[in-house]
């Protein structure tokens, strides 16, 4: 078993790092997804463990697998882009204005509704920590810290 993967679950580890690879490029329809035994020895991980993993990739929509067949990377437009780990592994990869201009367009289009939504529910307790955070926040920009 790779170091890095000790004390966490070995599954979502392998999760973690093949997800990683395939949205970085490490793998991908130009570069072939490895064999199941390859991965199994590399991960120092039993049959069912691997399995498992490239369940959840598949799930992400990173992967498409078939017995006795293989498994193939998916193109991007087959990405679960609202998964976060799939979002991580993306803004983890070279940046990308397109991508940021979308997200900057999801969030213009989600964050006012929810902001007034928090507002109109929000407890006089509530109100009164985000008005500390919105002092927090100015001061900040102008180099000051408040406790």
């Amino acid at each position: 078993m790779i170091a890095k993967f000790r004390g966490q679950n070995l599954t979502f580890a392998i999760v973690q790092d093949l997800g990683a690879a395939i949205v970085t490029g490490t793998y991908s329809s130009d570069k072939p997804f490895p064999i199941e035994a390859d991965l199994c020895k590399h991960y120092g991980a039993s049959r069912s463990v691997l399995r498992e993993a490239v369940k959840m990739l598949t799930a992400k929509g990173l992967l498409r697998a078939r017995p006795r067949q293989g498994t193939w990377v998916e193109p991007e437009e087959s990405w679960s882009l609202l998964d976060p780990d799939v979002l991580r592994w993306i803004l983890e990869r070279k940046f990308s204005l397109p991508l940021l201009a979308e997200f900057t367009e999801i969030r213009l289009a989600v964050e006012p509704l929810a902001a007034q939504l928090a507002a109109a529910r929000a407890t006089p307790a509530e109100k009164a920590a985000i008005k500390v955070a919105i002092e927090r926040m100015y001061a900040a920009e102008r180099g000051r810290m408040i406790p």
